[in-house]
């Protein structure tokens, strides 16, 4: 069942699945012809913790009560538990934590922050 909207896309990586997906739940994937396939595939987050979590979608629906979506130097108590959270699980002296959105932006912020540290300039 492709449809032709695909036409309109760019895929790097071969050609896009022959069928739709329509609704997807743990590991398991529903097309519009009404298979149901194991999802083998998945990346991010769907890889970890399944597709539509219960938890997962709980949290969201909650956030979207409240904040989705803050800058960041806006503090919300979400973002203050994480923090806390996430630091009762190192040891001293870590005892910062922050958030960043991609990978990128992590080892660019590791490499700043290594820089800092040592005093030094060079990265191998």
């Amino acid at each position: 069942m492709r449809d032709p909207r695909t036409e309109r896309l760019i895929r790097y990586g071969g050609a896009f699945a022959d069928d739709l997906v329509l609704r997807a739940r743990g590991s398991w994937l529903e097309t519009a012809s009404g298979n149901r396939v194991l999802d083998f595939t998945a990346g991010q987050i769907c890889a970890t913790v399944g597709h539509n979590h219960p938890r997962v979608a709980d949290a969201i629906r909650r956030s979207l009560d409240e904040v989705i979506h803050l800058n960041s130097w806006m503090l919300s108590p979400p973002v203050l538990e994480l923090a806390d959270a996430l630091l009762a699980t190192v040891p001293p002296p870590l005892d910062r934590a922050m958030f960043l959105s991609t990978g990128g932006e992590s080892v660019e912020v590791a490499v700043r922050m290594a820089k800092l540290r040592t005093g030094r300039f060079e990265v191998a």
